[in-house]
């Protein structure tokens, strides 16, 4: 179970979202991958563990940890009780994306 808010674009497209996840005492939240976005997840209450690739780990009350972009995880909680993780989830720039002008004040009006 969760819910959140996101930033929704003109195009309809997200670029960024918040919002809460519950985990029942071993609920888990399935394999999947992060895509373009860069996740970072605080647990709030309980007790899990967090698989992404090849790598586990066990994360506790006011624990962080990120997910990079294009990265495989998946979240268990291991804890006697629900699970509760606060999470911020931010699409990276596309690559190739062009940057946004800036106006070069160097004071240098030669051509």
């Amino acid at each position: 179970m969760g819910v959140g808010l996101m930033h929704e674009l003109p195009d309809g497209t997200t670029n960024s979202s918040t919002g809460v996840v519950v985990l029942a005492v071993g609920g888990k939240k399935p394999p999947r991958n992060s895509d373009e976005r860069a996740m970072f997840f605080l647990v709030v209450s309980g007790q899990i563990e967090v698989q992404m690739h090849s790598t586990q780990f066990q994360v506790g009350v006011l624990g962080q940890f990120m997910v990079p972009p294009n990265n495989s995880y998946a979240i268990r909680n291991v804890g006697t009780h629900p699970a509760q993780l606060f999470f911020v989830q931010v699409k990276s720039p596309s690559v190739g994306a062009p940057a946004e002008s800036q106006d070069d004040d160097s004071g240098d009006d030669s051509e």
